[in-house]
């Protein structure tokens, strides 16, 4: 029976607290008072779902706007790739044009380091000649002495001009 009159009690103090009103809410029972609290919960749980699920709609938006962009930049890199590959090919020809060139001028050279060779050789034989030439000439002068000496001593008189 003690239980029987402590639930009856605790009833009974239940039902005092819900029809007195608390302070901060005049004339409003703590029934009320709950009920209000909840109601202002749900406002404030509805507008924070609200913002979040603005937030996630948004960012989705910019998410795919960020994608497209960054397909737009894929596209003008595969464009800038192609020139580049395009500038790697003129790039590769003229470096084959230039070794070609550089090839025949190198030969150009060797042509010349030949033909430069073959003259040093050809004007070291004629300097020869031209000291032999030289002997013959001053031997033909000694000659020309002694004959002209032998002339004179015969008598011979140089022809008047």
């Amino acid at each position: 029976m003690d239980l029987h009159l402590a639930v009856n009690d605790l009833r009974h103090r239940v039902s005092t607290l819900e029809a007195n009103t608390m302070s901060g809410m005049p004339k409003t029972t703590v029934a009320e008072r709950f009920d209000s609290l909840h109601d202002r919960m749900d406002i404030v749980g509805t507008n924070v779902l609200d913002a979040v699920s603005k937030l996630r709609s948004d960012t989705i938006k910019n998410l795919v706007d960020v994608h497209q962009q960054i397909g737009h930049v894929a596209l003008r890199l595969d464009k800038v790739y192609l020139r580049l590959d395009q500038h790697d090919g003129r790039f590769n020809d003229l470096e084959s044009a230039m070794d070609e060139k550089f090839g025949k001028v190198d030969k150009d050279i060797a042509e010349l380091k030949t033909d430069v060779g073959e003259l040093k050789t050809d004007v070291g034989e004629l300097k020869t000649d031209v000291g032999e030439l030289k002997t013959g000439v001053g031997e033909l002068k000694t000659g020309f002495g002694e004959l002209k000496s032998m002339l004179i001593s015969l008598g011979a008189k140089a022809p008047e001009s």
